[in-house]
């Protein structure tokens, strides 16, 4: 009954979507552009002008299984699996949608009312692909975007074996305790993205990042200790795990919440060097990442944060927390298996257009 009343209402919704932009639009777009101006500073404008969400205390949109557990089966909560058609069909949480992430512009334009729900949550394996979708879709000023932290993993038993195998302890990666300064304030990056306001111009970025595959918002931690130097590392934690736990080669911290902004330290950020971001799971650091991706940052979200290098002394010092990935976080809810019922038809559907790396 309840894919039912999703079905009917999107085909409502997109009857009055469509009368809705023929007769112009209520929310804050943003000053008109025009040939002179810095498009970026236009799209950081309208964040700002819009919530300046990223630097809120209500970011991360990141929810406990257990949180997620106690509403799922309400009729306001929509569920979006993000996953392949395969790994959906093989077993889903009852009443979810599969959407690939470069559909999901459309899907909240075209087929349903966003605002309608309650919470609309994204669910990946691991957490970190639904966090970055979200940090992007709550950038185009949908407030009701959430993740799950550790995502599938710490709702399926079978799934769990996911984060089971990623966790870990490497002493290289903490040898470095010195608290590095922020180098000298540079500019925002270029972007070359066409709108007549910021939230086109959103818009218009948001869809491009969205049909990226996961390697050009994603870094294994592996990888970038291959050569840390090659990036500026950003640690986005608190000052005490910064200097008590050590950190990565050079990495500088950013304040979690405070920190990305023209007034703070976002333009010490540079704008011609590859950035990677971690904070404890891989969640934090994928809104960021959403975020400075969306302003033109060449960045990337180290997967699984710290847990991935240094669980133990998480697992250590933040006893009763869920940054670190342990079986408390562990659930395992039924799941129904099947193909996914396409929004705008009824019908079922195999369209497969999935971020690589499944995370």
């Amino acid at each position: 009954m309840k894919q039912k009343t999703i079905i009917i209402s999107v085909l409502l919704f997109s009857l009055i979507a469509s009368l809705l932009s023929s007769c112009g639009s209520k929310e804050n777009n943003g000053a008109e552009t025009s040939g002179n101006e810095n498009t970026t500073q236009v799209l950081y404008d309208y964040f700002v002008e819009n919530g300046n969400y990223i630097n809120s205390e209500g970011t991360p949109a990141v929810m406990t299984a257990s949180a997620f557990i106690g509403i799922m089966n309400n009729k306001d909560i929509l569920v979006i699996d993000l996953r392949n058609a395969e790994e959906f069909a093989a077993g889903h949480i009852k009443g979810a949608i599969n959407i690939q992430p470069a559909d999901v512009p459309d899907f909240f334009s075209k087929h349903i009312d966003a605002s309608s729900f309650e919470r609309i949550v994204f669910l990946c394996n691991r957490g970190q692909l639904s966090s970055y979708v979200s940090g992007i879709m709550r950038l185009l000023g949908n407030t009701n975007t959430w993740s799950v932290r550790y995502g599938l993993s710490s709702l399926k038993a079978e799934l769990a074996k996911g984060w089971d195998g990623v966790i870990g302890n490497h002493p290289e990666a903490t040898v470095d305790t010195v608290n590095h300064a922020y180098p000298q304030q540079s500019t925002l990056p270029a972007i070359s993205t066409q709108g007549r306001n910021g939230y086109e111009i959103a818009s218009i970025q948001a869809r491009n990042l969205l049909s990226q595959e996961s390697n050009q918002f994603f870094i294994e931690y592996a990888e970038v200790m291959k050569n840390p130097s090659d990036y500026f590392i950003v640690a986005y934690v608190s000052p005490d795990h910064y200097s008590k736990s050590g950190h990565l080669p050079g990495a500088i911290r950013y304040a979690p919440t405070k920190s990305l902004s023209v007034d703070k330290q976002l333009l010490t950020l540079p704008a011609d060097k590859p950035i990677v971001v971690y904070c404890f799971n891989g969640h934090h650091s994928a809104y960021a990442t959403a975020y400075l991706r969306m302003l033109g940052y060449d960045a990337r979200s180290i997967l699984y944060g710290a847990n991935r290098f240094m669980h133990g002394f998480l697992e250590k010092n933040d006893q009763g927390t869920p940054r670190y990935w342990s079986d408390v976080q562990k659930n395992d809810i039924p799941f129904t298996s099947g193909q996914s019922v396409a929004p705008e038809t009824g019908k079922s559907t195999t369209k497969v257009k999935s971020a690589a790396g499944g995370c």
